[in-house]
């Protein structure tokens, strides 16, 4: 049983279904996690951390550059939206993730979500920040993809194989190494330099990626990266016993 984390609302449950459809591929019951009923993650061999808004600016470190600038001054300078009940609930479970050695998978917001909760902090806008070298967010209705470098020996480059890997791209926050937390290791990158894969030493299986495996709109990524979401049940499936 894979537990797929949702915000409350009636379209984040409904842009939730990519993911379930990518689990029950690979052999997987699914059941939405939403802030309104926490309790239901205890009954999963594992979790996936979906996409969705950004993390409030208060619950990580700030950057130098904006040390001096209060939450409402980050919010409204880097246009950030928000979904305070999804952090409330998304990074203690997180959190008990890492501790417990449940298995887990974070996806764009689910990512951030874990090196968030490991004590890392975030690049409140790309462009801003390090220019637009590689675009990771395309307008909407667009789609782009960009090249990654997958760290050799890690679990995603052994999902990969000899392929060269191109993932499509949604996101305006990221991770570089001034923010990855500890314990986290870097295991694929963008040409900017920017971290598009952590790893968590030690653990059975947490891996976060800043790209959709799951979405049935980009096929050649879903199909390349079908094997993550085998390996992420696979270590599921070997913690249900």
């Amino acid at each position: 049983m894979i537990g797929v984390t949702s915000g409350a609302s009636a379209a984040s449950r409904r842009f939730r279904a990519d993911y379930r459809i990518a689990l029950r591929e690979c052999g997987a019951r699914t059941v939405l996690l939403t802030p309104e009923d926490g309790e239901t993650a205890a009954r999963c061999q594992g979790i996936v951390f979906t996409g969705g808004y950004d993390i409030h600016p208060s619950l990580y470190p700030r950057r130098a550059a904006d040390r001096e600038l209060t939450d409402e001054e980050i919010i409204q300078r880097y246009k950030l939206e928000g979904d305070d009940p999804r952090d409330a609930f998304e990074l203690p479970l997180a959190r008990e993730a890492i501790a417990q050695g449940i298995p887990a998978l974070g996806i764009c917001r689910g990512f951030q979500v874990f090196n968030v909760a490991a004590g890392g902090g975030m690049i409140p806008d790309i462009p801003s920040c390090l220019g637009d070298s590689v675009r990771h967010r395309a307008p909407k209705g667009e789609r782009i993809r960009h090249a990654i470098e997958a760290a050799r020996g890690s679990l995603l480059a052994s999902v990969l194989g000899s392929q060269e890997p191109e993932v499509n791209t949604y996101h305006h926050q990221g991770v570089t190494d001034a923010e990855i937390a500890s314990g986290m290791k870097a295991t694929a990158r963008a040409g900017d330099g920017l971290i598009e894969a952590i790893e968590l030493d030690g653990h059975p299986f947490l891996v976060g990626v800043q790209w959709h495996p799951e979405r049935r709109k980009d096929p050649d990524v879903k199909e390349r990266f079908r094997g993550l979401f085998e390996a992420f049940v696979d270590a599921a499936r070997e913690r249900s016993g």
